[in-house]
């Protein structure tokens, strides 16, 4: 099979196994890598951040292998325009990337919450390589870390910020921890658990601002105290892809439009998103839309 010019756009697992498959399965086309970041796995850097591997173990491809796949890249680089008509993505720096087929897979983006001061060169939303640098050159044994969000990601990262950093609280805006992961019962048993090992939990707690002090920040909160800190992590996650951004000419339909099965939901600052929460019908409906296309012939398997 040869002949198709494919344009990855995102490096991720999602990414990367597409340009894996399309050469197991034969296909010697053009492939071209429109990403921001050069490849590597975002589920590791709590790993990374916990001392427990170093950076080249974050990497997932390496420039032999892109090579090896016949990889055309264009690193550094964002989309910012897509026209269908004319088969181009535009990118950032005024080029455009002709493709026979466009894989837009460029997933989930940190969500910084509408908090003054969020910006800070002290706030990270560790969902970055670079985030992770940050975090790593700013931690110390004596830093006070605060984490705010008590969800999924937060927990994450927890055993590493145990280890790294001399204290650490938690502030959650809604009225006990891991909101939307477990029960009343669950929280109370993981709020003990924290407290055991010198966590100070903020449950209910909303921050109105952060603010440079000395060589750290100090925290507002709506009830009027305040606290200080070293450094602080936002962590939550938004499933507004890179994608949603792109000026559409005409509008067309993603991949997230195909598996995406969320519903509308506010977000704990009031601002309306879209919730994931049925992987399993994410999956069924991917599956689906494969086999259609193995049904139609788009896409040939090896034979055994």
């Amino acid at each position: 099979m040869a002949g198709k010019r494919h344009v990855i756009l995102g490096s991720g697992t999602a990414g990367l196994n597409a340009i894996r498959t399309l050469r197991q399965l034969g296909d010697d086309g053009p492939i071209v890598l429109v990403s921001a970041e050069a490849p590597y796995s975002r589920m590791v850097l709590p790993y990374y951040l916990a001392r427990r591997i170093t950076e080249p173990h974050v990497t997932t491809a390496t420039g032999r292998q892109l090579d090896e796949w016949g990889v055309e890249r264009q690193i550094g680089r964002r989309a910012e325009g897509l026209d269908t008509k004319a088969a181009k993505l535009r990118l950032d720096n005024g080029e455009d990337v002709a493709y026979d087929d466009l894989l837009i897979a460029t997933g989930s983006s940190a969500l910084t919450p509408p908090i003054p001061g969020a910006e800070h060169a002290r706030c990270f939303n560790f969902w970055t390589l670079d985030d992770a640098k940050g975090v790593n050159k700013t931690i110390s044994p004596d830093a006070h870390v605060v984490m705010v969000g008590a969800g999924f990601i937060s927990f994450t990262i927890l055993n590493g910020i145990l280890e790294r950093a001399g204290r650490l609280t938690i502030v959650e805006l809604a009225p006990r921890i891991l909101p939307r992961m477990i029960d009343d019962a669950g929280a109370a048993m993981v709020t003990d658990w924290l407290i055991e090992r010198g966590v100070t939990i903020r449950a209910g707690a909303e921050i109105t601002g952060i603010a440079e002090r000395g060589q750290g920040l100090r925290l507002t909160f709506a009830e009027g105290d305040s606290i200080d800190a070293d450094l602080v992590l936002t962590l939550d996650r938004e499933t507004e892809r890179e994608a949603k951004a792109l000026r559409l000419n005409p509008p067309v339909e993603m991949l997230g439009d195909y598996v995406g099965t969320g519903e509308e939901v506010e977000d704990p600052y009031g601002r309306s998103r879209r919730h994931y929460r049925d992987v399993a019908l994410q999956l069924k409906r991917l599956v689906e839309l494969l086999v259609a296309r193995l049904d139609s012939g788009a896409v040939s398997t090896p034979e055994p």
